[in-house]
């Protein structure tokens, strides 16, 4: 192993003055770890490449050698070599985050934030913001312009989320976090007045902007949804939370759809769309054994899946209006033909007003 001292310190450089081999050499001293820890030069050549810099790996060699003359890099014997910041040295150069580990932490705080323990929230809010800063370095390069193109948009008119009041959150995900109780005044919207409930906490679920808490209350015997806008004076209680015999919070969300609101059985479902609509759901299935079938008047397509019978589902298929229709099953039609009659009379009856 050879250790090559450092005994010069790397001043701040404008970002528009920084040359591309510069701006290269600064994401390669970014991705060696400290001792004793090591990377490959062919590994730091194929990270190189994800963050968008054109390089071979005899570059990447030449490159590493030549930093080594000036800073504090130490090349082990082994085959292939590996490459390490001594520890003091990379105290002193502060090196940031390599782009992969800034853009984990960019995404982390866009589309995770709101489901992660406080306390790791908070303890994470420096790394989130110097990736930010750490990204914004590389330019338009690989990482960073994955960043800049990507977005997450709801399918539905997006609803702003409810306020939660002032500390709640705290003490629900702490609660849920380490396994306890808490008491919680809650004010179901059917009732002018809070309950007060000691929950036991057993799994958080985001539905479009609203956050629910999965708990057993104490004299129901089924898990139950608590929306946490609903609750005011949260107290962490010592008691471990239990959960109802029998609960898995996968089966409870995944396969049981309990936050579609089921009805308990699952249906043959036929529907007969216009063609564009249909085209659509055979590209992004209803299910694994779905049919599609165009009709003869070419402007209107057959679909047929077997689906959970649920809530959702009928609003979606409501949702749809005129595009679609509901052949089978009998029951789900003449719902929504109540429905539709009962619509078509409200508005009957607003026109008549005026």
């Amino acid at each position: 192993m050879r250790l090559i001292a450092c005994h010069t310190s790397i001043e701040p450089i404008a970002e528009n003055a920084m040359s591309d081999t510069t701006l290269r050499h600064l994401a390669m001293l970014q991705l060696i770890p400290a001792h004793p820890g090591k990377i490959t030069a062919r590994d730091i050549h194929r990270r190189l490449s994800d963050e968008g810099y054109a390089v071979d790996v005899r570059s990447v060699e030449r490159d590493l050698h030549k930093l080594s003359q000036k800073l504090a890099l130490v090349q082990d014997d082994g085959h292939p070599s590996g490459w390490s910041w001594s520890n003091a040295t990379r105290t002193q150069l502060g090196p940031g985050m390599p782009a992969d580990t800034a853009l984990t932490y960019e995404l982390l705080s866009r589309f995770a934030a709101n489901v992660m323990p406080r306390a790791l929230q908070r303890r994470l809010e420096p790394e989130f913001k110097r990736a930010r800063q750490d990204l914004s370095r590389y330019l338009d390069a690989g990482y960073a312009r994955w960043s800049k193109r990507i977005a997450s948009v709801p399918q539905s008119h997006a609803l702003l989320p409810p306020d939660i009041a002032p500390g709640v959150i705290d003490v629900v995900y702490d609660c849920l976090l380490v396994g306890k109780q808490f008491r919680v005044d809650y004010r179901s919207p059917y009732r002018e007045e809070p309950s007060t409930f000691e929950v036991n906490p057993l799994g958080l679920v985001q539905t479009g902007s609203v956050l629910y808490l999965i708990v057993r209350i104490e004299g129901f015997a089924d898990a139950r949804h608590l929306a946490l806008h609903r609750m005011s004076k949260a107290v962490a209680l010592d008691t471990p939370a239990t959960a109802p015999k029998g609960f898995d919070f996968d089966r409870h969300v995944r396969e049981e759809k309990q936050f579609e609101y089921p009805s308990g059985d699952t249906i043959k479902l036929e529907l007969v769309m216009d063609l564009w609509l249909a085209r659509n759901l055979a590209e992004c299935r209803l299910s694994n054994d779905q049919t599609f079938t165009p009709l003869p008047d070419e402007e209107r397509a057959r679909i047929t899946a077997t689906v959970a019978n649920t809530e959702l589902l009928f609003r979606w298929l409501r949702s749809l209006g005129p595009d679609v229709e509901i052949v089978k099953p009998v029951a789900l039609r003449r719902r929504m033909q109540r429905e539709v009659a009962d619509l078509a009379s409200r508005y009957r009856r607003r026109g008549k007003g005026k």
